[in-house]
């Protein structure tokens, strides 16, 4: 059985999602839906008391406003009186203990209910993922058994994301390092909810065990394929967002549209996951994890007498691979960062890591030799 490699990833997700559009789409406006109203009615009991609260530093948002457009026009004065304007509105914010005390009541409750609706939002599209990856994993189950499932699932599940969450970013107190090793570790723990759906009895602590375990070696080639694929559907929804006026319509269709990305992504981290499981001496996304503790640069590059005129324009074909090039190199960029550190402090190289610079370092150097003129076979835009 060959390796999964990312386009077909790519294209047995995008059939999937394809297969299960009507269930999809539905849920994602269901979602679309619940979130707005939420939204309008937060805001239709909040912000009287934001305005209240504005107000009461003298602080004129329509005067504001007009300054700001005077600013980007590059009134200077305009500058200087938003600067009054601000410090005039920050003088007038309670300084007395006792007046703030008076407040403080009314801040409670309004903390309270800012975070009670958070917490409402975050666990129903919490929800809808899962469902989305009880699609897959239940995949010839109909609409109702899903969801008569997931009604037993949700709560561990919700449990699993918690601790995830607690275990690959919250225990590192530092800011930034935090978030790149969380990427790291998280990335590890995407087998733990498809073995927690299949092994129920395991537990949520187990799942994670076996998740780690299951990804060991791999957690290279999971970080490029799920930040490759991020970006890019970062990308397209912010571009949406830019085409879309900012009216309740545009803000419900860009909830809408988001929610149907974000499916695609659940639905693509859990192909990568069956991936693994099914074949967990297999590689994905670059090719299939050997034993072997070597790993070949040399490209050997035959001499081909003809090449034909139209290696002219080659240098075109950099209009697509710089994308490649630039999300690849980022990441190489963090790997071997990481990799200076691993060998400072234990005098020895990670297999995983110098995979990871290898495979970077063989497929720069392919482009190098096709844009110089030295081979006549065009590299793949993403290497196996």
């Amino acid at each position: 059985m060959a390796a999964a490699t990312l386009s077909s990833l790519l294209s047995k997700s995008w059939e999937f999602f394809v297969k299960r559009i009507g269930v999809i789409v539905a849920s994602s406006i269901v979602v679309g839906i619940i979130i707005a109203v939420i939204q309008f009615a937060f805001a239709s009991n909040v912000r009287p008391y934001a305005q209240d609260a504005i107000n009461s530093t003298g602080f004129d948002i329509g005067r504001v406003q007009e300054l700001q457009q005077r600013v980007q026009r590059g009134d200077m004065n305009a500058l200087q009186e938003l600067q009054k304007a601000t410090e005039n509105a920050a003088k007038n914010i309670p300084q007395n203990p006792q007046e703030a005390a008076k407040t403080l009541p009314h801040n409670f409750f309004r903390i309270g209910a800012i975070a009670s609706v958070v917490g409402i939002v975050v666990g129903l599209i919490l929800f809808a993922f899962q469902f989305f990856i009880l699609l897959l994993v239940l995949e010839n189950k109909s609409t109702k058994e899903t969801l008569e499932r997931l009604k037993s699932l949700y709560l561990p599940l919700l449990g699993l994301a918690v601790i995830a969450i607690i275990v690959s970013f919250i225990w590192i107190p530092i800011p930034g390092i935090n978030i790149v090793i969380g990427i790291i570790i998280s990335s590890r723990l995407i087998l733990s909810p498809i073995i927690l759906i299949k092994k129920r009895d395991g537990g949520i602590i187990r799942s994670i065990k076996q998740s780690w375990e299951l990804s060991a070696g791999y957690w290279g080639k999971l970080i490029g394929n799920l930040l490759t694929v991020g970006i890019i559907f970062m990308i397209v929804p912010g571009a949406i967002a830019s085409l879309l006026k900012t009216s309740s319509v545009g803000s419900f269709l860009l909830l809408i549209i988001s929610t149907l990305f974000g499916a695609f992504i659940v639905i693509f981290c859990t192909k990568i996951a069956q991936t693994i499981l099914d074949n967990p001496k297999l590689g994905f996304g670059h090719g299939s994890r050997t034993s072997s503790t070597s790993s070949s640069v040399a490209y050997s590059i035959a001499f081909e007498d003809r090449i034909s005129r139209w290696f002219i324009f080659r240098s075109l074909w950099l209009f697509i691979e710089c994308w490649v090039l630039m999300v690849w190199g980022l990441w190489f960029i963090v790997v071997s960062i990481l990799h200076f550190w691993y060998m400072l402090i234990l005098g020895r190289r990670s297999k995983d890591l110098w995979d990871a610079q290898m495979h970077y370092f063989r497929h720069t150097n392919k482009w190098k030799a096709y844009l110089m003129k030295l081979a006549n076979g065009r590299p793949k835009f993403i290497e196996d």
